[in-house]
């Protein structure tokens, strides 16, 4: 007991940075706890311990076709000024295409599941996140923009016209957590969950072309022109023209740990913004598996042969208002464009929207409206089905499943990646092993592996050292159970 208590008030004085991301295949450890309510709220009740805590989690999941992306980087956040975090390849001819790609950073903070009983558990989760998507965009144009390489890189480029969209959002959430075993019968066990969510948004920037093309031609390489129906952005950071700043978040690149403590609670919403996640885990135990090693409480160990869980994460919205107090606090502009010739020597040092503005000529007509803009959450299901392949040696084959409701061209909103993940592991109290396989749609194959020891959980994606961009994961975990049953 005197060592449980030794440990916890280590996590309560001492910062613990830990890195996580809990969607590739390392979630759904049965002793896992906390990570696991994430994806699905009622987790929590049935868990290995009475107490479980969290100190703080980082999760990192992005994805891009089109170039070398640096997991750890903040500077997603730099929009829209392009892609900062990637480091693009010269020569990389897939750049005229159109792509898609996408960044998620999930900070869980120090947090907190207790079961007071077999049959009901709580939690308090404190986690700070961010999500941006781009949709449909022209890779070498988004090069130029990027400030690492300019349009003078690019060489010629040649879009028809198309819609992009690019939404980054970053927010933070305070949850609380309940979850009810409905059923518990020989055989059968039902339990259900739910989280609700107080949202504390830190802002938002959207940008959305329609029937936007650009052409920059071999023969005047210091040339952009550009055209668009209408070109319409949307911005609730002050300064929001300082190409140089980082308006997505307060968070220090250098101190990537501490930076969510520090911006938790700096919210530029307006107040009541409510959310949640509901859950329902239905478990089948047969005779063959729910005598093995039964101890003193049948929580301590894995009475299932197959278990089958579903979620709705990420319900609600954010909403941001003018304040008439601030100027600039919230920036909703719209741009009609015929035609705009522009000099590569405009950029990357002001950004795209900054360049517009600027101009007065008949090319650009320019609407300003103004008004509260409610931001959709990633609204997405999830689905999971967790199977007992071997007994004796704790091998289970885990099926993950997420499909998103929300779609990135909706307006004002992120879309989470559609992906499958199947991943064998071999778990017991002290430790676990992992491989997950992924497959998103957009982000293609992507391998990985990862383990746990004791309160020390460790996994990262194949494809980082194997391929340049595709998806990319990191995972190194540290959390605490007291007083397992």
């Amino acid at each position: 007991m005197k060592t449980k208590l030794t440990i916890l008030l280590l996590w309560l004085f001492v910062v613990s940075p830990s890195f996580g991301q809990t969607s590739q295949g390392l979630s759904f450890d049965n002793y896992n706890g906390i990570y696991n309510i994430a994806t699905n709220p009622a987790f929590s009740v049935e868990s290995k311990s009475k107490w479980h805590i969290n100190g703080l989690s980082y999760s990192s999941l992005n994805f891009t076709a089109i170039g070398v992306n640096d997991a750890l980087s903040l500077e997603y956040n730099k929009s829209p000024n392009g892609f900062n975090a990637i480091s693009f390849e010269e020569n990389n001819t897939s750049n005229e295409n159109l792509h898609n790609a996408f960044t998620e950073q999930d900070w869980l903070l120090p947090s907190v599941i207790f079961k007071p009983t077999e049959r009901l558990a709580f939690g308090l989760l404190l986690r700070a996140r961010q999500l941006t998507n781009y949709s449909n965009f022209s890779g070498k144009f988004w090069q130029g923009l990027n400030a690492k390489t300019g349009f003078e890189n690019t060489g010629p480029i040649q879009n028809d016209p198309h819609t992009f969209v690019n939404t980054s959002h970053s927010w933070s959430e305070v949850g609380l957590n309940i979850s009810y075993t409905l059923v518990n019968s020989d055989k059968h066990l039902i339990k259900i969950g739910g989280t609700a969510k107080l949202l504390l948004g830190q802002g938002v920037v959207n940008i959305r072309g329609d029937n936007f093309s650009i052409s920059k031609t071999q023969e005047n390489p210091n040339q952009v022109t550009i055209s668009a129906d209408s070109l319409k952005y949307l911005n609730t950071y002050e300064n929001p023209f300082n190409s140089n700043a980082d308006i997505i978040t307060q968070i220090d690149e250098n101190n990537i740990f501490a930076g969510p403590f520090n911006s938790f609670f700096n919210s530029t919403s307006t107040s009541g913004n409510l959310g949640g996640d509901a859950g329902l885990v239905w478990e089948y135990r047969p005779s063959t598996t729910n005598r093995l090693d039964r101890g003193v409480s049948e929580a301590a160990v894995n009475l299932y042969k197959l278990k089958v869980a579903a979620a709705i994460v990420d319900l609600g919205s954010i909403t941001y208002e003018t304040n008439p107090n601030t100027d600039g606090a919230i920036v909703n502009d719209t741009y009609q464009i015929s035609q705009l010739p522009l000099a590569t020597s405009d950029f990357p040092d002001e950004n795209l929207i900054a360049v517009l503005r600027e101009e007065t000529g008949e090319e650009v007509n320019r609407s300003q409206p103004r008004g509260e803009v409610k931001v959709s959450l990633p609204t997405a299901v999830n689905v999971n089905v967790d199977y007992l392949f071997s007994a004796n040696q704790n091998i289970y084959i885990n099926v993950n499943y997420m499909h998103p409701i929300r779609k990135n061209t909706d307006a004002f909103s992120n879309q989470r990646n559609q992906m499958v993940t199947v991943t064998p592991r071999m778990e017991n109290p002290n430790w676990s092993f992992y491989l997950p396989l992924s497959y998103g749609v957009d982000s293609g194959f992507a391998g990985g592996i990862g383990g746990r020891f004791k309160f020390i959980t460790a996994g990262l994606s194949v494809s980082n050292f194997v391929n340049e961009g595709g998806l990319n994961y990191l995972f190194i975990g540290i959390n605490q159970t007291l007083f397992k049953l």
